[in-house]
């Protein structure tokens, strides 16, 4: 297991669809994720960011479940509204 604080960019998992790289991550045991965007190198997240991108993002994430990184994030207690506020 990391030490809780190392994260990892969606961006090292390029080559798999967003679903596919948060299971990814969650699987090596990370629990703090950068989602990539860099416009011709990893579409994780669309350049253009906007209210439809957004809602299309999050319900990937939000469906990651627990196998994905933001199993554990969801999970945890007083944080975690502050946290969605941010997400």
């Amino acid at each position: 297991m990391f030490h809780h604080r190392l994260g990892c960019s969606s961006i090292s998992f390029r080559h798999q669809d967003l679903a596919t790289a948060l299971k990814t991550m969650g699987g090596l045991g990370f629990e703090e994720i950068d989602l990539g965007a860099l416009p011709g190198v990893c579409d994780h997240v669309p350049y253009v960011l906007d209210a439809e991108a957004v809602e299309t993002v999050a319900a990937v994430v939000n469906n990651a479940g627990p196998a994905g990184p933001l199993g554990q994030w969801r999970r945890r207690g007083p944080e975690r509204s502050a946290r969605r506020r941010c997400a």
